[in-house]
């Protein structure tokens, strides 16, 4: 067993006076409904690859009329078909470390505060986005389910710290450390463009 740590994320802790007023928004297994949407979605564009135009959010197009891709982009996958094997493992992989971290951190939280948790990262996601395109300039959202994903296990290698991965199948590594090094990798993306740090900032934040 897996003896959780105290998380340091503030709004799961504002979540607790919530609870007994707002039951009703609880959804067991959201993080692995979400996991399930992206897997179909992926498996939708290697039969229709035009469907990530369709569902891409351009605010160009948004200006325009097409307000569903203020939120369709989210239902894009972390991984997008393409030649070769790795897409499909990359796109199984994230499925299944979805539902591994989905299930141990609504067990660490429940199944409430998992779901009102994820609820917020979506939200906040979508309306920094926003902010940043109406007050700011427009931006590109093509990596928005990776940064769900991304908060998501910050959030478990939060509660696991040591929570044992095995890296190519053989070394192990901790999730903290993981969790690091998904940090640093993601701040030299996000340098390359100050909208995209604001971006990640207004989300995990």
């Amino acid at each position: 067993s897996i003896d959780p740590s105290p998380p340091f994320l503030i709004r799961v802790g504002m979540i607790n006076s919530l609870e007994p007023h707002f039951r009703w928004l609880s959804m067991p297994g959201f993080i692995r409904a979400v996991a399930l949407i992206h897997l179909f979605v992926f498996a939708l564009l290697v039969l229709k690859p035009e469907l990530y135009d369709f569902l891409a959010f351009d605010w160009t197009r948004i200006n325009e009329g097409e307000i569903w891709r203020i939120v369709s982009f989210y239902a894009l996958p972390p991984v997008f078909p393409s030649g070769g094997l790795y897409p499909y493992l990359g796109m199984g992989l994230a499925v299944y470390i979805a539902f591994l971290i989905g299930d141990q951190i609504e067990h660490a939280w429940g199944s409430f505060r998992t779901s009102v948790f994820s609820y917020g990262t979506i939200l906040f996601q979508i309306s920094t986005l926003l902010v940043i395109c109406l007050l700011i300039a427009p931006i590109d959202a093509a990596w928005g389910s990776r940064m769900f994903y991304q908060v998501i296990f910050f959030a478990f290698a939060t509660i696991f710290p040591r929570y044992q991965f095995r890296f190519m199948f053989a070394i192990q590594v901790p999730a903290w450390v993981l969790a690091l090094g998904s940090a640093l990798f993601g701040l030299t993306a996000v340098l390359t463009n100050p909208l995209y740090l604001l971006y990640a900032l207004g989300t995990l934040f």
